[in-house]
């Protein structure tokens, strides 16, 4: 479509120029016509030419006369286009368009010339003098004819209606405007009930300005009644949008009915919904079913009053489980609520769930079980026990360690629930006691009381205090005189001999039964610099430690020694500063602290992750990191530092907290507190007597190598730190309980006891393997129970533990 600026009228040979804006021209025979064609009636235009948005279209204004366009009758407007040919009462007119311009040739055909011609001649002839014209009729004795009353003639009243219409018409079309109405979507049909006229081409429409009602329609939408505002303004748009009818929408929800259904956030209704009306577009469902996990599903509506269905699968938020129990016809319990009895299949909530089944005569059974939702589950059947007795244990003294079974659930006095109709093993642990053992069994249901005097173990202190008239305290009681041979329990004692103008002196003591000790006591003046002595001091996390004084011994073992391993060559060592060891072996609550998530793993079902337990499963790198980090802990210089994915000491060693090294252990193990050099922690007898540590008894055989099977200590794997009876030091498990990782790297030395002594030595500079002391509870040979023995590695082991050193100052 070409938009017109420009109209050129021709004709004859002569040219009119029009602008759009001077639109319309009119086509008739009166002298105001820009186009005249020969008609009769000269009261009005026959059809006029206008512009509507830019386009110019031909408009028949009267109905007696016919316009064709390319020989087609026109039936009100019709948009003039290139090359239209266009015949009123024998005038044609041929439309060009070329740019913007419009040219309309106009000529009269020569039918139309001859019709002139001959009406002219008719007139002529009219008026001749050689046509004489009738007489009119008049009868006899009338008089001259009188004139009649003129009707009006239908004709004339159609003429003067229509001439009316067409002035009006002229009178829209130079007051009306163009509008452009566009309806989203397409609409069906659009009306304009208070519009004069209803001209429109396409979207457009000529209106007059003012306010107008306007009624739109289209199938599947909404009808839109609307009131426009028409301005005198050019090329004015309405846009006017349908609102789309709700899609009609069916809800169904299965296994089972009765969801609560929200469309958008807003509850509409409990499945099944029929016709549910919803907008158009996407929209967010929500499904809530007692006892079912809630749904969602996403949607799109297509509206238009079309039907749309649909369902969704609500998953159980509850599972099957399927109980049995021997015997059976056990009352089930679920969360503390009887659901039933055995066998029976029950539905449970998805979550935790604590199930428990009860029988008379028998102990309950209780378990946490993980119910997932829609996943069934069948439980291997429940074979309930006979009902557990009850057993109140006491000792004299109190506060004895008890184990049953092997296993240790405490200290007497204690409340224990065993089961019934079994053999158990009791033992009874104190130290300085011997330990206690018995065998007993239980009725179900019974309740048994169980007390045990245990029997002292006694060691003789032989002590000498100088000067004499010194006063002793043992464990903060006034003993008397300091010079006195003492009969102690085989346990630690704080001895604390005092004389006025003499500076206190305090030793911590074990005394060894069957072995007596002899300690002298040498107080200073007070003013006098005081001697090291045996003193305690604890940690940052209640580790107590032990001072030993400095010396000078010979380490290993001589040849010839039973159970001597090539790697046991003596050599002169010379330590030249006190230092502090653990008076126990680290334990896991201890390295807990350290690590929250060491657990060391059991042995052949046996726990060692007790709190009291020695920390096993640790790398010796380990064991040097939770020295440095209780080193911080205490605002002391960390003694390692990392080298090349290991560590090593930092030269001089200072204060921080280290693994003791293999001189120190031997020293504090053998030699520190004066006694005799024993082969064995508790002596020279080759079998340890009752209660001297924790080593492969009779009650680990089937679980280790080799066996103790005359020596029973109760625990067939590590016992808690302190169980059995310390050194003269003060040090607890130097034997048995687990082996001890010690600083130095591992190396066989030669022997040197006839050469200087040592000095403070750490061992190799280089190898991957570091030295293990002690022996523990895998081992009962005879080489392994020695003080002097040695071995290696650098593996964690369920065997291998640690204690802690550090200088002094």
């Amino acid at each position: 479509m070409v938009d017109v600026s420009h109209i050129v009228l021709a004709h004859d040979g002569s040219e009119q120029r029009f602008e759009v804006d001077a639109l319309p021209l009119s086509i008739g025979a009166r002298a105001i016509d820009e186009i005249r064609i020969p008609v009769a009636d000269t009261s009005s235009a026959v059809a006029s030419i206008g512009s509507l948005d830019g386009s110019a279209f031909i408009q028949s204004a009267k109905s007696t006369e016919s316009v064709l366009i390319n020989g087609e009758p026109l039936s009100g407007s019709r948009r003039i286009e290139d090359g239209d040919a266009i015949r009123i009462a024998g005038v044609e007119i041929a439309c060009s368009i070329s740019g913007d311009t419009l040219r309309l040739d106009w000529s009269r055909s020569p039918a139309a010339a001859v019709s002139n011609a001959e009406s002219g001649n008719r007139t002529a002839r009219g008026n001749s003098p050689d046509v004489i014209p009738p007489t009119p009729f008049r009868p006899s004795g009338v008089g001259p004819a009188t004139t009649a009353r003129k009707r009006v003639r239908p004709a004339v009243v159609v003429t003067w209606g229509i001439g009316i219409f067409l002035l009006v018409l002229l009178w829209f079309s130079f007051t009306a405007v163009s509008v452009r109405l566009v309806v989203d979507p397409a609409p069906d049909e659009i009306d304009l009930p208070t519009a004069l006229f209803g001209f429109h081409i396409g979207e457009r429409y000529l209106l007059r300005p003012g306010s107008h009602e306007v009624v739109v329609e289209k199938e599947g939408y909404q009808p839109l009644e609307a009131t426009i505002e028409i301005t005198r303004a050019p090329n004015q748009r309405i846009s006017l949008t349908l609102t789309k009818l709700p899609g009609i929408v069916t809800l169904i929800s299965r296994p089972v009915g009765g969801a609560v259904i929200a469309v958008d956030g807003e509850e509409v209704g409990i499945t099944p919904i029929e016709a549910l009306p919803i907008p158009p577009g996407a929209h967010h469902l929500s499904f809530r079913a007692p006892r079912h996990l809630p749904a969602t599903l996403e949607i799109e509506i297509e509206g238009a009053g079309k039907e749309q269905a649909f369902e969704i699968e609500l998953i159980p938020a509850w599972a099957p489980i399927s109980l049995a129990s021997d015997p059976t016809r056990a009352s089930v319990w679920i969360d503390g609520v009887e659901v039933g009895e055995t066998p029976g299949r029950f539905e449970l909530d998805a979550g935790t769930r604590v199930v428990e089944l009860r029988l008379e005569g028998h102990n309950t059974w209780k378990r946490e079980i993980e119910v997932i939702s829609d996943q069934p589950q069948t439980l291997a059947s429940i074979a309930l026990t006979r009902a557990d007795a009850r057993l109140h244990i006491d000792s004299v003294p109190s506060d004895a360690q008890i184990v049953v079974d092997n296993a240790s659930p405490g200290r007497t006095p204690m409340d224990l629930s065993l089961a019934s109709e079994e053999i158990h093993e009791i033992s009874l642990f104190k130290i300085g006691h011997e330990l206690a053992m018995r065998t007993i069994e239980l009725e179900p249901g019974e309740q048994r009381n169980l007390a045990i005097k245990l029997k002292p173990r006694i060691g003789i202190i032989d002590l000498i205090a100088h000067p004499a008239g010194a006063t002793l305290s043992v464990d903060g009681n006034p003993a008397g005189d300091a010079s006195q041979k003492l009969q102690l329990l085989a346990s630690p004692h704080t001895l604390v001999i005092r004389k006025q103008g003499f500076q206190d002196q305090r030793v911590t003591v074990t005394p060894r039964p069957g072995f007596p000790q002899r300690i002298e006591i040498r107080l200073e003046k007070l003013g006098e610099p005081a001697q090291s002595g045996a003193k305690e001091t604890v940690t940052a996390i209640g580790q107590e430690l032990v001072l030993v004084n400095p010396g000078t011994f010979a380490m290993g073992s001589r040849r010839g020694e039973p159970g001597r391993r090539p790697n046991e060559t003596e050599r002169h060592v010379q330590l030249t500063r006190a230092f502090y060891i653990g008076a126990k072996e680290v334990t896991n609550r201890d390295f807990r602290q350290f690590s929250p998530g060491h657990a060391p793993a059991a042995f052949a079902g046996f726990e060692l992750n007790g709190d009291d337990q020695p920390a096993s499963q640790i790398a010796w790198q380990d064991a040097v990191r939770f020295c440095n980090w209780l080193s911080r802990k205490e605002g002391l210089p960390p003694a390692y530092e990392e080298r090349g994915g290991d560590f090593a000491l930092i030269e001089p060693v200072g204060t921080g907290y280290r693994l003791p090294t293999e001189a120190e252990w031997a020293w504090a193990a053998r030699f520190a507190a004066g006694a005799s050099n024993h082969r064995f922690p508790w002596g020279d007898q080759t079998v340890p007597p009752p209660g001297s540590g924790n080593y492969a008894d009779a009650s680990a055989a089937g679980i280790v190598s080799s066996a103790l099977l005359s020596y029973r200590d109760g625990f067939p794997v590590s016992a808690p730190v302190g169980a059995h009876a310390a050194n003269e030091l003060g040090l607890y498990d130097v034997g048995g309980n687990v082996a001890e990782w010690v600083h130095d790297r591992y190396r066989i030395y030669s022997n040197s006891s006839a050469a200087a002594p040592a000095k403070d030595p750490t061992g190799p500079q280089t190898g991957g393997l570091r030295v293990i002391r002690g022996s523990s509870w895998k081992h009962a040979g005879e080489t392994q129970l020695r003080l002097s023995y040695r071995d290696y590695g650098k593996e964690a082991k369920e065997d291998i533990g640690f204690r802690i050193a550090r200088y002094q100052k």
